[in-house]
């Protein structure tokens, strides 16, 4: 519609409330010692060690259910894991959302493709799961253009 030289469209339309919840980093675990610590100073800090190819231990592998889906209704997440690598379909009432992504320690980062009930693109745009509860719950966020635009919160 154009309006005055003003030309405005409306591309998408989401519910963001309460998607600004902040997810703190996974926990590490690693022990190292401060070489500028004096005697009987000894400084000691914990990291993870880091993982290499073919020793992934996190397990984003199956079938999950959003739980805070702005239907109020549980949708399913389905998540096929190879190595560190993983694909998955999200399937709401009106849209499909494949993601593609690679893991790193407990945490998914992945790219995503939203389409309408009828095949068409609705968006595009990155996001992140982090592995919760002993690995049988998910936290994260889908993103578009930088910004929050839905937390998932997803269990087995």
């Amino acid at each position: 519609m154009q309006d005055g030289g003003y030309v405005g469209q409306k591309f998408l339309s989401f519910d963001a409330t309460g998607s600004f919840d902040v997810v703190p980093p996974p926990a590490t675990d690693t022990t190292t010692t401060d070489a500028t610590a004096t005697a009987g100073t000894d400084s000691t800090t914990s990291l993870a060690p880091p993982t290499s190819a073919g020793s992934v231990s996190a397990n984003f592998d199956g079938a999950w259910l959003v739980t805070n889906d702005p239907s109020g209704q549980a949708v399913p997440l389905t998540l096929a894991q190879t190595d560190e690598s993983v694909t998955g379909t999200l399937e709401g009432k009106t849209r499909v959302t494949k993601i593609t992504g690679d893991i790193e320690g407990t945490k998914l980062a992945f790219t995503y493709q939203m389409v309408n009930a009828k095949g068409a693109q609705v968006a595009t745009g990155n996001g992140f799961l982090t592995l919760t509860t002993g690995g049988q719950a998910l936290t994260g966020a889908l993103m578009l253009n930088g910004l929050v635009i839905a937390n998932i919160n997803a269990v087995r």
